[in-house]
């Protein structure tokens, strides 16, 4: 016996699903793809400027102390092994299921047959959340006195020539 999905089937919730187009079905939601991304852009920020003077200077600004910077950099190591571990698995897990598992974290969508998981992609909330991560970097670069500038303007103004040694 042959099952199909009638896109007027109602589950136990009430509420009616759409059938899965040839594109596969939607299981991850674009506000959440969003917010996954950039995350990670975040994290890969933070990691590649971690050790750039113009950005050490904040520790120095809010005067706390090498124990804030111990913890913070503790937590940031704890990060970057459970980034790894993310990536490991999903290279281990496309190569064991011979399937791409990164696509869907892209495009929200599973191969196959089956209901969508997600009512609704949101595309609008995703780019409401784009624009406001943007705006708030651009209110901070503003806010910066010295914007986003290389750190060797912050050596200067502290008194260090990139000659002295």
């Amino acid at each position: 016996m042959t099952s199909t999905f009638s896109p007027d089937a109602v589950p136990a919730s009430g509420t009616p699903l759409r059938a899965a187009t040839t594109r596969g079905r939607l299981v991850i939601d674009a506000p959440t793809r969003m917010f996954h991304w950039l995350f990670a852009l975040g994290f890969t920020g933070a990691y590649l400027t971690a050790d750039s003077e113009h950005w050490m200077g904040t520790y120095q600004e809010w005067s706390t102390g090498e124990w804030l910077e111990e913890v913070h950099e503790f937590f940031g190591n704890a990060m970057l092994a459970l980034v790894l571990g993310h990536l490991a698995l999903v290279t281990l897990l496309s190569v064991l299921r011979k399937r791409n598992q990164a696509t869907p974290m892209l495009t929200g969508r599973m191969p196959g047959n089956g209901p969508d998981l997600v009512r609704s992609n949101r595309a609008w909330l995703a780019a409401l959340l784009l624009v406001g991560v943007v705006g708030y970097g651009a209110w901070e670069w503003q806010q910066s006195p010295q914007g986003l500038g290389s750190g060797s303007s912050m050596n200067h103004e502290a008194g260090h020539d990139e000659d002295d040694d």
